[in-house]
């Protein structure tokens, strides 16, 4: 790692606002659609991995989303990586409005 190189910690926050805010415009003031879900999805994968660099270019990325209709059913996951715990890290973010949940799982690996 060099001296200009971000870790992990040093871009967390803006990596976790360009989550939230990829959310936040693909989902205020819809409502789940069992159709439209896989799309939302997408969409907000999209959006993060694209913005992602702009941020810090000092790391690979991965993102998943998860659109889950707002029930009675239950969701567990679970999520493991090996790396270098000073360097890389990961953002949950849980959004949710009335009718559906969106789940976004966010891991920085450090080049």
């Amino acid at each position: 790692m060099t001296a200009e190189q971000a870790t992990f910690a040093t871009v967390k926050e803006q990596l976790r606002e360009v989550v939230l805010g990829s959310i936040e415009a693909e989902l205020k003031g819809k409502e789940y659609s069992a159709k439209e879900g896989p799309t939302y999805a997408h969409q907000i994968s999209e959006s993060v991995i694209k913005q992602l660099p702009e941020k810090s270019k000092d790391f690979k990325y991965s993102v998943s989303c998860i659109i889950l209709n707002k029930s009675e059913g239950g969701l567990h996951m679970s999520s493991s990586c090996f790396w270098n715990a000073s360097t890389d890290g990961n953002i949950v973010e849980r959004w949710e409005n009335e009718t559906m949940y969106c789940i976004v799982t966010l891991f920085a690996f450090a080049l």
